[in-house]
C-alpha cells in the first residue's frame, strides 16, 4: 500500500511539473513576436492591428488581426480576398484553425507576406 501511494504521488508532481512546463512554454511564446505590417491605412473610421506570435511549439506563426470598422472592407492576405462587414471582427490563423473563411471562399493557412486593406 505504502508502495502505490509513492507511486501516486510522484505521478502527481510530474505531471504538475509538466503542466507548469507547458503553461510557461505557452506564457512566453505569447510575450514573442510582434506587429504585423497592414497596407492601405489609414482608412477613417477603420482601427485595424495585427500580432503574430511564435505557434505551438515554435512550429511556425500564429497570428491575429482585429478589426473595428464602420465600413465594409476588402482584406488581401498574399493573392486571396476577404470581404469584412462593417463591425468588429478578429481573424485569426494558428496550427490547428483559421476562420478565415467565414470571411472569403477559402480559408487562409499560414503566416501572410503581404496585407493588403481597402475600401469596398
Amino acid at each position: 500500500m505504502l508502495r502505490f501511494i509513492r507511486s501516486a504521488a510522484i505521478a502527481v508532481i510530474l505531471l504538475t511539473a509538466m503542466s507548469g512546463v507547458v503553461l510557461l512554454e505557452e506564457s512566453i511564446r505569447q510575450q514573442t513576436g510582434g506587429p504585423i505590417e497592414i497596407s492601405g491605412l489609414p482608412i477613417p473610421g477603420v482601427q485595424i492591428a495585427g500580432q503574430w506570435h511564435p505557434d505551438f511549439l515554435w512550429t511556425g506563426r500564429a497570428w491575429r488581426i482585429r478589426i473595428q470598422t464602420e465600413r465594409s472592407l476588402r482584406l488581401q492576405l498574399d493573392e486571396r480576398i476577404y470581404d469584412i462587414p462593417s463591425g468588429d471582427h478578429t481573424l485569426y490563423s494558428n496550427h490547428d484553425s483559421t476562420n478565415t473563411g467565414q470571411y472569403g471562399s477559402a480559408a487562409y493557412w499560414g503566416y501572410p507576406q503581404h496585407v493588403l486593406v481597402s475600401l469596398r
